[in-house]
């Protein structure tokens, strides 16, 4: 926390209120995200892991039972692990479309879309909802298109 100076009538120092609410709004923020999300990743994780080790004829059931992580790949040395089992992040098909002068309705300015213009028709997918589901299956005329993110 920064400090302004002494404060005469006090004989202290006073605090900077802006910096002091910056600070606490994303304390806040981060305990929030870390409540909500944190045991959704624990479970995810947890139920993507076998319970046990599989035992071999020559081990004695006095062996270490920790759960072991379930390797997808090796790369660069480094283990890629899942977290999600597959298909848990379900793509949009198909997606109703508003035209643009409506889109002031559920979107603010400044929010980012992902563009698709094939030279005829032009698409926008709103990178919100793209974060939510990482996939778009749509047409573009005839030709069908997937906008992934």
């Amino acid at each position: 926390m920064r400090t302004r100076g002494p404060c005469r009538r006090q004989g202290g120092y006073t605090l900077n209120r802006s910096s002091y609410t910056r600070k606490g709004g994303l304390l806040a923020a981060v305990s929030v995200l870390a409540l909500v999300a944190g045991p959704s990743l624990a479970l995810a994780q947890t139920q993507s892991r076998p319970q046990t080790r599989p035992q071999s004829a020559s081990s004695s059931s006095q062996q270490d039972e920790r759960p072991e992580p379930q390797v997808e790949m090796v790369i660069d040395g480094d283990p890629m692990m899942r977290l999600l089992p597959r298909d848990a992040i379900e793509s949009v098909d198909d997606p109703v479309m508003v035209p643009a002068s409506a889109a002031g309705e559920f979107m603010r300015d400044e929010e980012m879309i992902l563009g698709v213009y094939d030279g005829k028709q032009a698409r926008a997918y709103s990178t919100w909802h793209l974060d939510r589901h990482e996939i778009v299956n749509d047409h573009l005329g005839e030709t069908p298109i997937a906008a992934t993110w």
